[in-house]
């Protein structure tokens, strides 16, 4: 029997396509919120994502992966090249692992649905619902950990270490804007609960019985 689909199912894959692309694009680039800091002289401005975090100067840049001090190896890699310059990259915070654990989580099961979803949408229809659930809610609650902590100024993630590491002091930023990335992100979360709701409410129709031709009636 060939597969048939209802308009608000065709609407529903589409969203969830749609959102997930959106949220890979988020993940993947470096402009959830941007950072000017304070007492700098050099016209620093720091840019961020959930996986990368970049800063320019007058004179050069530099981007850091943030999960790199979880992994020995990349920590020692970049304290190398760190020693040489007057900014450092604080390691990684409790809420950014959690926020990239989520994001992951979203695109992870969102990926799975796309690819099995569609061949066995008219028989685990509730379990397609909960799963694109759980990808829109995932990525929901990365994008309020994310908004919280940079409403309260731990986005900014910098250092200074003047006068060859003889000390170093942590310092704000006069701005902590979230920029497109971030807002890339929140769309993509509510295309995936959209997606979630119309799954929901096509899977009251069931396109087999409504689409079945009418048996004759006998002579």
């Amino acid at each position: 029997m060939s597969m048939q689909f209802t308009g608000l199912q065709v609407v529903s894959w589409i969203l969830l396509l749609v959102g997930n692309g959106m949220l890979i694009i988020a993940s993947v680039s470096d402009f959830w919120s941007v950072h000017t800091p304070r007492n700098q002289m050099d016209g620093l401005v720091m840019n961020r994502g959930i996986i990368r975090q970049c800063i320019s100067t007058k004179q050069y840049g530099s981007c850091d992966f943030r999960l790199a001090s979880i992994f020995k190896q990349l920590r020692n890699l970049y304290d190398t090249y760190a020693a040489r310059t007057i900014y450092r990259h604080m390691p990684a915070k409790t809420f950014e692992v959690f926020v990239v654990l989520f994001i992951s989580i979203s695109i992870s099961v969102a990926t799975v649905v796309l690819t099995f979803g569609p061949f066995c949408c008219q028989k685990c229809k509730a379990a397609t619902t909960l799963l694109i659930l759980i990808t829109g809610v995932f990525s929901a609650a990365g994008c309020f950990i994310y908004w919280t902590a940079n409403r309260e100024g731990n986005t900014f993630t910098l250092q200074h270490m003047p006068f060859e590491h003889v000390f170093h002091y942590d310092y704000g930023s006069d701005e902590n804007l979230l920029s497109w990335s971030f807002y890339l992100a929140a769309s993509s979360a509510a295309f995936l609960l959209i997606s979630a709701f119309l799954l929901c409410i096509s899977s009251r129709v069931d396109p087999d019985i409504e689409y079945e031709p009418a048996a004759s009636s006998p002579v």
